[in-house]
């Protein structure tokens, strides 16, 4: 399978995204980080979260970004299922994969 076709300036549109996540908040964020946003922005809780929701917040964060892409839909009971399967990347791919679903989540 062949794998996406990204746009050829993912890596300065994730950088003028990593500029304005770190003049927000003065951090540099990884793909983690982001999906964690992406799940905080629908599910926000207003108390500390415990490690093991905050990992959830960040499947789900997952999820959401890559159901735009149609990798992802939503069962009737919430629960997650694959649409379609993801292409075969290599590690390097694979990261400019989930930042390409990161970056066109947040672009209207």
């Amino acid at each position: 399978m062949q794998p996406p076709d990204f746009f050829t300036d993912i890596d300065k549109r994730w950088a003028e995204f990593e500029a304005m996540f770190e003049k927000a908040s003065r951090k540099t964020p990884s793909v983690e980080t982001a999906f964690f946003i992406i799940a905080l922005q629908h599910r926000f809780h207003k108390r500390a979260l415990e490690k093991g929701e905050k990992e959830d917040l960040i499947a789900e964060g997952f999820y959401i970004a890559f159901e735009k892409q149609g990798y992802f839909s939503r069962n009737s009971d919430g629960t997650w299922k694959v649409a379609k399967p993801f292409p075969e990347l290599s590690d390097i791919q694979r990261e400019a994969f989930y930042r390409h679903a990161i970056l066109s989540y947040f672009e209207p």
